[in-house]
């Protein structure tokens, strides 16, 4: 979808720098059909415009599967208004019965216990094990409560429940939470909220392979090669 997506925005903006060009030419119908055509198919299949498309739909198939691999969905759904508890990193690492407790009740547990939860902010974890998977309490949504600030940027806080009006946001959390959730690197504070932009760019794209190509290309130095 990406390659189409991309191919027709070159050939259209080449279209439009034949017709350009044949402005220079006289009145003469049949020389202005041939320098519209001749310029239209010289810009679209220069070597640069090939170039842009190539990128444009690699980025876009590359996005896809980055999503695939982590787990993710291109979904636009957004997630339910409530999140479920997660197991807690430090007990996973250090309580064996804890773990195997986990593993034996979520053997695919990746940092996602609900998908249709709201899994977008920080996790909700627990020590015990009773709660696991359990729904968390709604926090406050006044902002001279305890409870709203406690829940500020976790899942299901006011933050949270902010970026899951908008559509996609919690199929990226899908993609990210995995992945944050197999690296000590990646799971630590900063990086993990520094790692959400790139993740949000990373599943729009993979929702929405033509309109990435198509930004991708765009953005590229010299308009799909035809800027001269």
């Amino acid at each position: 979808a990406a390659l189409i997506a991309a191919e027709t925005t070159a050939l259209t903006t080449a279209l439009i720098s034949g017709v350009n060009a044949s402005m220079n030419a006289d009145g003469d119908i049949f020389k202005q059909l041939k320098t519209v055509g001749t310029t239209a198919f010289r810009d679209t299949t220069s070597k640069q415009s090939l170039q842009n498309i190539a990128i444009s739909a690699l980025v876009a198939g590359l996005a896809a599967g980055a999503v695939q691999a982590s787990g993710g969905t291109t979904s636009l759904e957004k997630g339910s208004d409530n999140a479920v508890y997660k197991p807690d990193p430090s007990k996973m690492a250090t309580d064996t019965e804890y773990r195997t407790f986990v593993n034996a009740k979520y053997p695919n547990y990746n940092g996602v216990i609900d998908p249709s939860a709201n899994n977008i902010g920080m996790a909700n974890t627990t020590t015990d094990i009773a709660k696991i998977g359990t729904p968390v309490p709604p926090y406050s949504t006044n902002p001279f409560t305890g409870s709203f600030w406690k829940g500020f940027i976790k899942e299901s806080g006011f933050v949270s429940n902010g970026a899951n009006k908008v559509e996609g946001m919690n199929s990226m959390s899908l993609m990210h939470d995995p992945l944050s959730n197999s690296s000590a690197i990646l799971g630590t504070t900063p990086i993990i909220q520094m790692t959400i932009p790139p993740a949000i760019a990373v599943q729009y794209c993979a929702t929405f392979p033509a309109a990435c190509g198509v930004a991708v290309s765009g953005s590229m130095n010299n308009n799909f090669g035809t800027s001269k």
